[in-house]
């Protein structure tokens, strides 16, 4: 397996940077999105609380921390985000390959059928003449005895 040595992409706001700065890349959900879920008039207090708390390591806001954790949490491996294969002509073509195969397996069956009927004919008729050739011994065996 051959191994790729691509940069890690630094980001302004990631866990690597010492100071806050706002994310260059930006998700759908902005920072604010869990505040957004808490109800007005309830829960002033904790959103105040929640603006004003900052990390000490990195002096981010509670809220933004929060983000990056969860983007962290999120993040695909490397990768699989590389360009991806392509698999819809390979598939085409073995399902193409499977069509054909089925056509020959089928072609050969139904030539098939005839010599089969032959052959459990041919082994009908031998389990006769067995039995027949069984019954003359002992008959002859009878007579003899």
């Amino acid at each position: 397996m051959a191994s790729f040595d691509f940069p890690t992409p630094h980001r302004n706001g990631s866990p690597d940077s010492s100071e806050s700065v706002p994310s260059a890349v930006s998700s759908i959900l902005s920072e604010d999105s869990y505040v957004a879920m808490l109800e007005t008039g309830l829960d002033d207090q904790f959103k105040e609380m929640l603006s004003e708390i900052r990390m000490n390591e990195n002096n981010r806001q509670i809220l933004r921390e929060r983000k990056i954790l969860s983007h962290e949490a999120k993040k695909r491996d490397p990768n699989d985000t590389l360009r991806r294969t392509n698999w819809s002509p390979q598939i085409d073509q073995e399902y193409e390959d499977y069509k054909v195969k089925v056509e020959t397996l089928s072609k050969a069956k139904k030539d098939q059928a005839p010599s089969t009927g032959i052959a459990k004919d041919s082994r009908i008729k031998d389990l006769v003449t067995r039995e027949r050739n069984r019954i003359q011994l002992c008959v002859v065996l009878r007579r003899r005895g």
